[in-house]
């Protein structure tokens, strides 16, 4: 008995640490729930008065719809619910609720009670089970698909969503035929999940904060599944999205059998700190349930008036982050602009030391110069060639893929051949003169002295792609496009490398095998700013580890292939796509590859 008051008084305090929403978790006397291995197990709170329907108020209408046919999910079947709330008119677009897994009975009375009391907008709900692919025979044996699509750490159920379920909401009218209009104003549009279904509503929204803002996660499981629990950090290193989110979860929160997977509470915990310090909107209730609905059927209504802000939702913008490595690099009230597009596709890109960007249309055989924010053509070149460099004396070198040379163009479009037999992907000019070289198909970085004469200087790495010299030149560093590290090496007087070793730490997205790094730059503090699948993934100079990660507002893919500083002071950080160039104003200031190196500031010893 004197235990079971201990764990009463654990969870009464709990309940009292909900924050400013100030929501009250009560149990019923003498009800003790008990599971396997798992004492004291409290789930027998009293549910919230308006989960049940109420005298006087409409009640919204439900309708379901097969889709069985995605090209996203192919050969899974489920059934989309609809709500469609008394107060819709069908004249103009209603907001939108997508609640990840099927939508229970009260959901629908808590819509009806929040909309008619005007403590919610009128708002369209919309319940996406998981899928389930039948066998042949048909369900003699199917496969359950809720933790692929669920867990996942890639945009397939955000995708999945957005281009084919709210589309096909859209193609139906109401059962009293009516037009469905969805908004397409992110701030008037949520999410909702919970345990999978809950990381599944916070990776919608973060892959896609232009189409949602608004986020309800109850018992989410960022656990070690398929790569949830790496989602703390990847917020507190990630520049923060316009979101709004409201946790719950119970101190004994754990999928039983599943321990093995880690703990659904304290990772939960991890997630909001890791929220609050992005600087996101984050509020939660925290109780001593375990992973059932009980905690969300007592707290869902007032979740919801927090997460709406009432009637009319007002817009959400993204707040400061407190990771030190962003605000020594990232001015947050600056954003990506877009500088040109190009169908033939973009590719690398190299500055000269007045500030100007060379950038590559690689299928086109094309040099375009950007300077003062207009681009012009500047220099040909073979189609399909790859790499752009400036040199010390401001000439342009590419290298032809197509004849297996290095060309030289002078200031006055005149050209040379100063090596022979290189293909490579990507090269860079040393102050020196020194030219490096690396070739993705044979593992190797190629040196090309200034007396022209040709060694390997570094064998066996992974596809290496974007070379880039530290600011000071003592070290070179090539990334690895096969794996997820970057390699660093010191640079010997003689221009040979020594002592390479994976030093640079990348992450690399949950559909990739690799990080795809592509090219590499540098700022003068040190900071190595790698072009990867996941948009700008910066490593601190002392430690190699990512400290900072800038995505690319693109939608479902981050994905950039070329990087570079220029512009007034290089404080312009400019980012190619597959077929646009984009920039955006920083607070670091870039390093000039052809520059003489400059002294780097004094290292911070990493200690663990």
């Amino acid at each position: 008995m004197d235990q079971r008051r201990g764990n009463m008084a654990r969870w009464y305090l709990a309940a009292i640490l909900t924050g400013a929403l100030g929501l009250s978790l009560s149990t019923t006397r003498g009800v003790t729930k008990m599971l396997p291995n798992a004492p004291g197990w409290y789930n027998d709170y009293k549910a919230a008065k308006n989960l049940v329907p109420q005298a006087g108020v409409p009640k919204g209408v439900i309708f379901t719809f097969p889709m069985n046919h995605s090209k996203i999910f192919p050969g899974s079947h489920r059934q989309i619910q609809v709500y469609i709330p008394a107060e819709y008119k069908g004249k103009k677009p209603a907001c939108v609720y997508v609640r990840t897994d099927a939508f229970g009975p009260w959901s629908f009375a808590t819509f009806n009670n929040l909309i008619y009391k005007k403590e919610m907008p009128i708002t369209i709900g919309i319940g996406l089970p998981a899928g389930v692919t039948p066998s042949v025979p048909v369900d003699n044996s199917p496969r359950y698909e809720r933790s692929y699509e669920f867990d996942a750490l890639n945009d397939n159920v955000g995708r999945f969503i957005i281009q084919e379920v709210l589309p096909a909401v859209e193609r139906h009218r109401t059962p009293s035929g009516m037009p469905i209009l969805l908004s397409k104003n992110p701030n008037k549009c949520a999410i909702m999940g919970g345990s999978s279904g809950g990381t599944a509503a916070f990776t919608v929204a973060w892959d896609n904060p232009n189409v949602f803002r608004r986020v309800l996660i109850y018992n989410g499981t960022f656990v070690d599944m398929r790569g949830a629990e790496d989602y703390p950090s990847l917020v507190r290193k990630s520049v923060p999205e316009p979101l709004r989110i409201f946790m719950g979860d119970g101190s004994h929160d754990e999928w039983w059998p599943g321990a093995e997977m880690g703990n659904w509470w304290l990772n939960s915990r991890a997630m909001e700190s890791g929220l609050k310090f992005a600087g996101y909107q984050v509020n939660h209730v925290w109780g001593y349930g375990s992973h059932t609905g009980a905690i969300s059927a007592a707290t869902y209504p007032a979740a919801l008036r927090w997460l709406w802000q009432g009637r009319h939702p007002k817009p959400i913008t993204a707040g400061i982050s407190g990771n030190p490595a962003l605000k020594q690099i990232y001015l947050p009230a600056q954003h990506w602009r877009k500088i040109m597009s190009n169908p033939m596709g973009l590719g690398q890109m190299a500055c000269d030391r007045q500030g100007r960007v060379f950038v590559q249309s690689t299928r086109a055989g094309k040099i375009f110069c950007i300077s003062h924010g207009a681009s012009r053509l500047y220099a040909t070149a073979s189609p399909g060639s790859h790499g752009v460099a400036v040199g010390p004396h401001g000439h342009l070198y590419t290298l032809d893929a197509a004849h297996g040379t290095i060309v030289e163009t002078n200031a006055h479009g005149q050209t040379r051949v100063i090596a022979k037999g290189i293909h490579g992907n990507n090269l860079v000019v040393m102050p020196n003169g020194n030219i490096y070289v690396t070739n993705a198909k044979t593992g190797t970085v190629w040196l090309i002295r200034g007396d022209g004469k040709v060694l390997a200087v570094a064998h066996g790495i992974d596809g290496p792609t974007g070379v880039a010299p530290t600011p000071d030149d003592r070290w070179l560093c090539v990334a690895e496009s096969g794996s997820h590290y970057a390699m660093s090496y010191r640079i010997e007087p003689n221009g040979t490398l020594r002592y390479g070793i994976p030093f640079y730490w990348l992450y690399q997205p949950d559909l990739a095998a690799n990080s795809g790094a592509g090219q590499l730059c540098f700022d003068r503090e040190g900071y190595l700013y790698a072009a990867t699948r996941m948009g700008v993934q910066v490593d601190d100079q002392a430690n190699g580890f990512c400290t900072a990660i800038i995505p690319i507002p693109l939608g479902y893919s981050r994905r950039i292939t070329g990087i570079c500083f220029g512009g007034k002071n290089f404080h312009t950080l400019y980012v190619t796509t597959a077929h646009s160039l984009y920039a955006r104003v920083m607070k670091s200031q870039g390093a000039v590859a052809s520059a003489v190196g400059a002294a780097l500031p004094r290292m911070k010893i990493p200690w663990h």
